[in-house]
């Protein structure tokens, strides 16, 4: 139930890491979360 910014904060911080795109994997597990969480990650994507 974390705010919706953070977790996307979070989310792009590690996906602009300079690392090869072939070696790093971003999983997000929904425990439940609000559907203004999962519209919010879907436009961030």
């Amino acid at each position: 139930m974390e705010p919706p910014t953070m977790v996307i904060n979070t989310i792009l911080s590690v996906m602009s890491y300079n690392y090869p795109t072939q070696k790093l994997s971003v999983y997000l597990s929904d425990d439940g979360g609000s559907q203004y969480t999962f519209y919010a990650l879907f436009e961030a994507s």
